[in-house]
């Protein structure tokens, strides 16, 4: 670990939203089932959706940040998507459809996956899409934020946000998604990249007491949109919902609430002082290793959860446990075991490139 290049800052958001992608992958058992709509456990699972929504818009804001600022030309961006990202993206693809879900079968694996690729419909390996092509375009992106005023990084940053924005909600107003592919995949996500830099390199203007208040307004209608959203399609009047589309519209990470909230923590994660974390020894170890693993976590917990569901029964439907239990029992053993397997395969030579490990 370089010190001089090193901020812890960076990897206390990383973990947060590391923990975030867990957790919407363990609990979606329960919040999406309208027979489990308005218990105690449905809000449960509900308010930790709502939170955790920030998850991906922080990896894209904290890519921007970190890669932004970079002195790279697109050649060494090119490298960084060969090394970095196409093999484990291939691994994975291949890899879950061959597991298909839990019942591994070489007859997933045919000419189809081509244009499930194309159409950027490769599971939840769709954020490495959509990084891919940001780190493509991000050598011309650093060119202009460093040729410009911060005035105008601030109303390019402006631009792309609004218009991630309105796209996604002119999607849901006329009931139709854009017909996204492998090469568009991760145009609406530019405004956090450029956030990212933006927001990051600059210490902010509002207060920390200003940004919780716009964060739990934010989080407070996104709780309140899943609820009309559920209660809608428990009686059956899912009317709001626009087919093809990565999630609801509350739910999406370019729903106005999300961006304002994800806005809101990145900004208030980014520039925090963590001089308590930092001087625990043990604290900033843990911080430290769990961010050095976040990415393989990414890739391999789907892996983890659907196999202690089939193998071990925790899938709702099946375990004898009380729901709680279950999800609370699930989230931690998807998280411990894909830190361990992450942390043990960055170790080994070959293997370690499908983690996302360096050569």
């Amino acid at each position: 670990m370089d010190k001089k290049t090193y901020i812890f800052a960076a990897d206390v958001t990383r973990d947060i939203a590391i923990i975030g992608v867990v957790i919407i992958h363990t609990i979606n058992a329960v919040y999406t089932r309208p027979d489990f709509f308005g218990g105690i456990t449905w809000w449960i699972t509900t308010f930790l959706d709502s939170a955790s929504r920030i998850s991906i818009p922080l990896f894209i804001m904290l890519s921007g940040y970190l890669l932004l600022k970079k002195d790279e030309t697109m050649e060494q961006s090119l490298k960084r998507i060969a090394s970095r990202i196409i093999v484990p993206f291939i691994f994975w693809v291949l890899f879950y459809f061959w597991y298909g879900g839990g019942l591994p079968s070489f007859n997933f694996i045919r000419v189809s996956i081509l244009k499930n690729v194309f159409q950027s419909n490769v599971f939840h390996l769709y954020y490495l899409v959509i990084l891919m092509g940001l780190y493509v375009i991000a050598p011309l992106i650093r060119a202009y934020l460093r040729s410009v005023s911060f005035a105008s990084q601030e109303f390019l940053m402006k631009i792309f946000l609004v218009g991630g924005v309105l796209q996604v909600g002119l999607e849901f107003i006329f009931q139709t998604c854009a017909a996204e592919n492998f090469f568009t995949r991760w145009m609406p996500y530019t405004g956090f990249f450029i956030a990212g830099y933006v927001l990051g390199t600059k210490q902010h203007l509002l207060k920390t007491s200003k940004l919780f208040i716009w964060y739990a307004a934010a989080f407070t209608t996104t709780v309140g949109l899943n609820y009309l959203h559920y209660f809608l399609v428990k009686y059956k009047y899912n009317f709001l919902d626009a087919p093809g589309c990565l999630s609801y519209y509350s739910d999406h990470y370019l729903s106005i609430n999300v961006v304002i909230m994800s806005l809101c923590a990145f900004i208030f994660l980014l520039h925090a002082s963590y001089g308590f974390l930092q001087n625990n020894r043990i604290a900033a170890k843990i911080i430290a290793s769990l961010a050095r693993t976040s990415f393989g976590i990414y890739l391999a917990h789907p892996f983890i959860n659907r196999f202690l569901e089939m193998q071990f029964h925790l899938a709702v439907d099946i375990s004898k446990l009380p729901i709680f239990i279950i999800i609370t029992l699930k989230f931690f053993l998807v998280f411990v075991l894909s830190y361990f397997l992450t942390f043990f395969c960055l170790k080994i030579p070959i293997v370690q490139l499908v983690f996302g490990g360096k050569r």
